[in-house]
């Protein structure tokens, strides 16, 4: 009678295995380009949705924040700069890119950069950038007006803050 090796077994022996196997030149360059996650000091704000961790260009997922010379612009990346330049931040890299950054969701002190634009009504949350985790936090740009200053760029998607709203008869 032949019994099935235990599943402790067979896990270790494919970690011997994958461990013993070198890697590839395709596994480094895939690696570059797959969810991760990275740690290091915010060296730079570019814009209140986009920072550098040392040379590392990640774009904030889930939000549009106004550029500089924009209505809340320059308050925006005020925030961003107080809540992460010079700070340690831990940012979840979903693999996607924007132009030359990463995009990924990333945190300082446990408090995540995007939804704090987005409560303070700096932000809004753009969908098709991905997550709708920001969209109930945008009650808050009601009150500061960004809705209406600030249209979502078209790779957001439809603006329902711009939409007609539907007749009822």
């Amino acid at each position: 009678m032949r019994f099935p090796p235990p599943k402790i077994f067979l896990a270790a022996t494919v970690l011997a295995v994958a461990a013993a196997t070198p890697a590839t030149a395709k596994d480094v360059r895939d690696r570059a380009f797959t969810p991760r996650t990275v740690s290091g000091t915010v060296t730079l704000v570019r814009h209140a949705d986009e920072i550098n961790l040392g040379s590392l260009h990640v774009r904030l997922e889930g939000i549009a924040a106004p550029r500089l010379g924009k209505p809340l612009g320059a308050q925006a990346i005020f925030l961003t700069n107080s809540l992460a330049f010079g700070k340690r931040a831990t940012c979840r890299l979903t693999g996607a890119r924007f132009g030359d950054a990463e995009v990924g969701t990333c945190r300082v002190s446990g408090q995540d950069i995007a939804r704090a634009l987005v409560r303070e009504g700096l932000a809004r949350s753009c969908l098709k950038l991905g997550l709708r985790r920001y969209t109930f936090h945008e009650a808050r740009a009601k009150e500061t007006g960004i809705a209406e200053l600030l249209p979502l760029p078209t790779y957001c998607g439809p603006d329902p803050a711009r939409e007609a709203p539907a007749k009822t008869d």
